[in-house]
């Protein structure tokens, strides 16, 4: 009998490692949103962004037929060029009726016969990102992988709180302990409060003249409605506070 109760808890074991093993982890994204609403935060707009040059080399000649493939890939509108102190290809569309995708490519070396463009995919959207955006975070993945680009992706997630001015710094505090963040580096003015963070809850990151970050976190003084605007962004916030 003893042998039996010691096999089934041995089976146990090996069945609950299994599946906390197999379970998906919670993407950035999903993180980032999940401690904006807990601490109260109506969220506004929301930004996910791909940008960095491409990995392979190609000739000048060739970015405008693999600039129409991304683009197509996105299902995009057709591509606009323009020239200027170089060259630069804009595209943009729709997926679904809140997520506005925006595509770009810039060549900033046009003399050079080999380049290697940088590449700038945005995800806008409106009101709290839900299950439509993560797909469109899925779709995005894929098709940038498709086309042999790694993804590098930023999000960001900004709205309001109802607080009164002097408690923004409070505010960022309190979320920065909800994700086991400290401090690597700050802004801090009168009207805004800027944190630059690390929180083990996030895998990728830069590094800064204080330190490693991948996190940060941004309150600012909204007088026109008498609340404080505050702003999340991972790694960085790339999103206008």
């Amino acid at each position: 009998m003893r042998s039996k109760w010691l096999t089934l808890t041995f089976a146990l074991i090996i069945l609950s490692t299994f599946i906390v093993a197999s379970a998906p982890a919670a993407v950035p994204e999903q993180t980032l949103t999940h401690v904006f609403l807990e601490m109260g935060a109506q969220p506004e707009r929301y930004v996910l962004h791909h940008g960095g040059r491409i990995a392979q080399v190609m000739e000048e000649h060739q970015v405008d037929d693999w600039t129409d493939e991304l683009r197509q890939a996105l299902g995009l509108s057709p591509v606009q060029r323009k020239e200027g102190d170089g060259l630069r290809w804009s595209a943009s569309g729709w997926w679904g009726r809140n997520q506005r995708v925006e595509l770009i490519v810039i060549n900033d070396e046009p003399t050079k016969r080999w380049i290697q463009p940088y590449v700038s995919v945005r995800i806008n959207g409106r009101g709290r990102p839900d299950a439509a955006f993560f797909r469109a975070r899925q779709r995005l993945v894929k098709r940038l992988e498709q086309q042999g680009i790694a993804p590098r992706l930023h999000f960001s997630i900004q709205g309001h709180q109802e607080l009164q001015p002097s408690n923004k710094e409070q505010w960022i505090q309190q979320a920065m302990k909800r994700m086991r963040a400290r401090e690597v580096e700050a802004l801090r003015t009168a009207p805004t409060t800027s944190v630059s963070c690390y929180s083990p809850l996030f895998p990728d990151g830069l590094n800064t003249q204080g330190g490693f970050m991948n996190l940060q976190v941004a309150a600012r003084m909204d007088p026109l409605h008498h609340r404080i605007a505050v702003t999340m962004g991972t790694p960085i916030i790339t999103i206008e506070y």
